[in-house]
This record gives structure tokens, C-alpha cells and sequence, in this order.
């Protein structure tokens, strides 16, 4: 379809035509080495705490992942490998997202509400941690994880407690291995209880790809070359938009920063503005529209780098 086919369609015909692509675009996954390397650490840290004897503590694992670069897209891909194989009626791993304003208390009903048991707010904190407990039993959970756990660094005073009441309830009670999920803040919680740290057997690093860094601009031209292809493969372009080339790819690194949501962002952005104007292909005049258009390229306060 070229230009003057698509000057016949209606907008909401164009639009239509856009969304088929943008949904197509969706459902790419490409293989991104550090996220690789966290669910194979993630799967190592749950099939080896189900060969430890039963009753014994359960050790952890970090992963360094701030906003926007994967860590929810980790987390899911995941789930995915351990339900695969799971018992009917198990649930092989816990995702808690420890909300703001954290406390005890608050954490032990977190956990309540993502095993799905009615009124997790009810009782004394005793009474939570117990429900809490015997649940993850009851559901035979083999992993949990703390999503947005750097949330326990916005109250200091609890953020000792809160590591430690996970410390006992669940690591040292032998319920389930942990991993914790979240920035740099994260580490400064966990920080506070070296009886805790100590129990980390290790982490994974989700953070932004740094384009000064041998290794991290190699990794960014594999993904986005990666990204490229896969475009293709699915029919959404016909021939590649070259964003490995120096100057693209050193483009889509000052828009993004490095961060995966804002890489995969922006060339969202340039396909729907390809495809709605009737385009086959990406170019770069696709992305300096992109630049403009994204939100997340708003507060970068950077002259356009397509242009």
C-alpha cells in the first residue's frame, strides 16, 4: 500500500490500519541478554530451594531493575517458564508489589491480596503474617517476588522492619526463596539488614544500557538491530529502518537513555506514524516525529537527535 492508495481511506480506516501494525509490534519479543541472564538466575534460585530439606531457610537474590528497563517484562516472562509445568491449582510464583507508604503490617496484607484471599486487611499484624504464611503453603508458592521493593526506602524508619519481618516470616520459616525487584533504593533497604544480605546468593542487573560502555553499546546495537529484523519477519515494514547504523542507533540511545520502554517506545511511535501515512518502511524522518510525539521523550530537554 503507498501513499496515494492510503489518500482514499477514511482516518478511521488509516487508524485501523495502524493499530494492526502497533499490535504486531506489541507481541515482539527479542532475546536481551541481562533479562535472559535474571530468569535463568530467577529459575536457579527456585528449583534449587525445592531440593533443600524441608523446613530449612531460604536464601534471595536481587535484581536491579529501575522503571523502564524490563523488569516487568522479566518478571512475566518468567511466570510463564515456572506455571508452565506447575500443579493445577498451584501457584509456583508469588508477585507482591509492595505498595507506598509501606509498613509491617501493610506488607503482610500485600501479600494477602496477591494470593487472592478475601479481606486481607483483617486481623492484627500476627494474625497477617500467619494467614500470609500458611497460604503460600496452602498454594505451594516456590518464589516470591518484591516488585517496586525500593517503595520500603519511603518510610526509613520501616525499612529495617520491613526486610526483616520478610527475613523471618518467609526466608528463615523455609516458605519460599525471595527476590527483590527495584532500583538502586532497594539495595540501601537491604543494606540495612546484613542478616538478611548475607542470605542473598546474588543479583541480576536490569539497569540502562550505557552508550560510553563497550559492552552495554554492543548490547544496545544487538537489541535494536534485533528489534529491526523482527519487524520485518512479521510483516510489518518491508525492509529494515537500519537502526543499528552509527547514527540511528546513537539516536534511539540519547532519546531512550538506554531504557528499554523508551527504546521500544519511540519506534512504536515512528511505526504508527509510517504505517497511518501509508508507509511500508521506517525512516528516519519517522523517528523525529517519534522524538516529538512520545511522552517519555518530553523530559529529556535535548535537541531532536533525528534531525
Amino acid at each position: 500500500m503507498t501513499r496515494s492508495d492510503t489518500g482514499a481511506l477514511s482516518l478511521m480506516e488509516r487508524i485501523a490500519i495502524s493499530s494492526k501494525a502497533i499490535a504486531a509490534f506489541d507481541q515482539i519479543r527479542v532475546n536481551y541478554l541481562p533479562q535472559t541472564d535474571a530468569v535463568a538466575k530467577l529459575d536457579q534460585l527456585r528449583r534449587a530451594a525445592k531440593l533443600r530439606p524441608p523446613g530449612a531457610s531460604c536464601g534471595g537474590m536481587m535484581v536491579v531493575a529501575p522503571t523502564g528497563c524490563g523488569k516487568t517484562q522479566t518478571i512475566e516472562r518468567y511466570k510463564r517458564i515456572a506455571e508452565a509445568d506447575a500443579e493445577v491449582g498451584t501457584r509456583p510464583v508469588l508477585v507482591v508489589v509492595v505498595p507506598g507508604e509501606c509498613t509491617t503490617s501493610i506488607t503482610a496484607s500485600a501479600i494477602l491480596e496477591s494470593l487472592g484471599v478475601a479481606r486481607p486487611n483483617a486481623g492484627t499484624e500476627f494474625v497477617r503474617w500467619r494467614r500470609a504464611v500458611e497460604e503460600m503453603t496452602r498454594q505451594k508458592v516456590e518464589l516470591v517476588i518484591f516488585d517496586e521493593f525500593n517503595e520500603a526506602s519511603r518510610r526509613p524508619t520501616m525499612s529495617r522492619p520491613i526486610a526483616t519481618a520478610i527475613r523471618q516470616w518467609i526466608m528463615d520459616r523455609g516458605v519460599a526463596p525471595v527476590a527483590f525487584f527495584g532500583s538502586e533504593d532497594a539495595a540501601k533497604v537491604l543494606a540495612l539488614v546484613p542478616e538478611l544480605l548475607r542470605r542473598l546468593h546474588g543479583e541480576a542487573d536490569l539497569s540502562p544500557m550505557d552508550w560510553h560502555s563497550d559492552g552495554d553499546r554492543e548490547l544496545f546495537i544487538k537489541f535494536v538491530g534485533d528489534l529491526d529484523a523482527a519487524m520485518v519477519e512479521r510483516g510489518i515494514v518491508d525492509c529494515k529502518a537500519d537502526l543499528a547504523s552509527g547514527d540511528i542507533a546513537h539516536g534511539l540511545w540519547r532519546a531512550s537513555n538506554g531504557h528499554l520502554r523508551e527504546i521500544c517506545g519511540v519506534i512504536r511511535s515512528a511505526i504508527e506514524n509510517a504505517v497511518r501515512g501509508g508507509q511500508r518502511a521506517i525512516h528516519k524522518s519517522d523517528l523525529a516525529h517519534a522524538f516529538c510525539s512520545y511522552p517519555g521523550c518530553n523530559a529529556l530537554n535535548i535537541p531532536n537527535p533525528f534531525l
